[in-house]
């Protein structure tokens, strides 16, 4: 049996009804599907209420700015495949900005016939599978720069060809001065990213570049080196290069992102 559901929680529900297609309104009348997957047993009520008033204010505003920004001839309705699942992982993440973002950009960029072709099914699972970082990384490669360079660091011992892998496996400096986070979770933005197909990479060697020695000098380098050459007594270790990475934006992930991210 259901649990019972608050006057605002279903009046929740029906704000929304315009925005999504007849498809899904035919399938138990969203009202009542909707608000059924917010079930109050598992989801605090305080978070019930929160998003209750986020689907009435902020969602509601949103998906009636972006339709009104298109063109009559260009407007169709949200399709069945992404308007229940979307709305429904939105539940967990309305208060995260970026994945909350993501998952509006998405929502309202279904809203036009001319993206349509560019929305791929998978998008959705895609934003699920983001941590806040990994939104917040992937939107600022998207905006800032499509291509970056990353540095294969490594701690060295010298006059020896013995090293020690304790440096972040990917390290951007354009990442690291521009988000406040620890590298090594930068990194492992980067990895899920990848894993995800939004980046491609390319292995590179800037060992003997120039280039090279802005990565050894930079201070989150220089951070982590500071833990082992305290215990340094003989002073034998040193910041080495190894093959790095070219990383950029996939065709897949320039897509999600003209979806996600932008959607003007």
């Amino acid at each position: 049996m259901e649990p019972p559901f608050d006057k605002e929680t279903i009046e929740a529900a029906e704000k929304i009804l315009p925005y999504i297609p007849n498809t899904i309104k035919e399938l138990d009348s969203l009202g009542s599907t909707l608000v059924g997957a917010i079930n109050s047993v598992l989801y605090p009520v305080y978070c019930l209420n929160e998003y209750t008033k986020f689907l009435k204010g902020e969602f509601k505003e949103r998906l009636e700015q972006k339709k009104n920004s298109i063109p009559k001839e260009r407007q169709t309705e949200i399709p069945k495949y992404l308007a229940y699942p979307v709305v429904e992982r939105l539940k967990y993440s309305f208060d995260e900005e970026y994945l909350k973002n993501m998952y509006m950009n998405l929502l309202s960029s279904s809203m036009d016939k001319d993206n349509l072709p560019s929305i791929h099914p998978s998008f959705y699972s895609i934003i699920e599978s983001l941590s806040h970082l990994d939104a917040e990384v992937f939107e600022f490669l998207y905006t800032k720069y499509q291509s970056v360079l990353s540095a294969t660091l490594r701690l060295k011992i010298i006059n020896s060809t013995q090293y020690y892998d304790v440096f972040p496996k990917y390290f951007v400096i354009e990442l690291l001065d521009n988000i406040d986070s620890d590298p090594f979770l930068i990194s492992s933005s980067i990895t899920n990213l990848y894993r995800l197909g939004l980046l491609n990479m390319s292995m590179i060697i800037i060992a003997d570049r120039p280039e090279g020695y802005k990565f050894t000098r930079h201070k989150s380098c220089q951070e982590i080196f500071k833990q082992y050459k305290i215990n340094d007594k003989m002073n034998k270790l040193t910041v080495g290069l190894g093959d790095s990475y070219h990383i950029q934006l996939s065709d897949f992930g320039r897509i999600f992102g003209k979806i996600c991210i932008s959607n003007d």
